[in-house]
């Protein structure tokens, strides 16, 4: 079935990037449009201002769109109401924009877009771009865990015609009795057997392209934004639930220092 994009939005100009980007995916994929906003806390005639406020604004932003649109207002907590709704409405992703502009951890960290990125069992797009262009190239950090692999899925699912690069990032520097020589050795040894099981898995035989992992050693948060550079990557995908350090780089205390050397959109995955 044509999928269903849900995109949260404040009805200002900051969010003007995120709602480009869902119309762009709407449209590509043949789905439709939710526009959700949450209405905010108030006696019933504030309330219903703000309602007739909204609809007005949306129909406006939605004129002339060829997807279908289905506008949703919501009242209470913005990132339990979105997610809420992503889930009952079986939204293929949540789009949404940055709460501001002057700074990295603003993106994620302290805003609706964390509760969202922790909690949502539904994909999250953070557009942080004006979008340009369909997503042309895309990285995907992958720890072979289930949660990569429906990363993956998911990935070709919302971007068919996009250049996926997977890439696995190993770091040998791990403590051992073996030299650094030998450490690196088994580091890649142990990538190289884990890459060749993650690509036999049965969910990846049946898509359209292969997929091909590329083992690159070194940390996360070193590699992933230079190949975003020196690749110009339109969008980084991480999974949520892996194995590795990547979503705790993300999410944690790292969360800025990868965002700031990632000037590209992120899409969070759950399993």
């Amino acid at each position: 079935m044509p999928p269903t994009i849900l995109i949260a939005t404040d009805l200002t100009a900051r969010s003007d990037r995120a709602f480009d980007r869902a119309v762009e995916l709407a449209t590509d994929l043949g789905g439709t449009l939710l526009v959700a906003h949450a209405l905010d806390k108030g006696d019933a005639a504030h309330v219903a201002r703000a309602s007739d406020r909204a609809k007005r604004v949306i129909a406006k932003l939605t004129e002339g769109i060829a997807a279908p649109i289905e506008p949703v207002l919501i009242q209470g907590r913005a990132p339990e109401t979105i997610a809420e709704l992503g889930k009952e409405r079986g939204s293929a992703v949540i789009v949404v924009g940055p709460a501001r502009h002057n700074h990295v951890s603003d993106f994620i960290l302290g805003t609706a877009v964390d509760y969202l990125v922790r909690r949502s069992p539904v994909p999250v797009l953070v557009v942080k771009e004006r979008p340009r262009h369909p997503y042309r190239r895309i990285l995907i950090a992958t720890d072979f865990s289930d949660c990569s692999l429906h990363a993956v899925q998911m990935t070709a699912m919302l971007f068919p015609k996009a250049r996926l690069d997977l890439v696995h990032v190993y770091d040998g520097g791990f403590p051992s009795r073996l030299d650094p020589d030998q450490t690196l050795a088994f580091a890649r040894s142990e990538a190289e057997r884990e890459s060749a099981e993650f690509a036999a898995r049965p969910e990846l035989a049946g898509q359209a392209r292969p997929f091909q992992v590329e083992l690159i050693e070194g940390r996360a948060g070193e590699v992933l934004p230079t190949l975003i550079a020196q690749r110009d990557i339109d969008l980084l995908v991480l999974g949520a639930h892996g194995r590795s350090g990547f979503v705790h780089a993300l999410i944690g205390s790292r969360a800025s220092e990868l965002l700031e050397g990632a000037p590209c959109d992120v899409l969070m995955v759950r399993n």
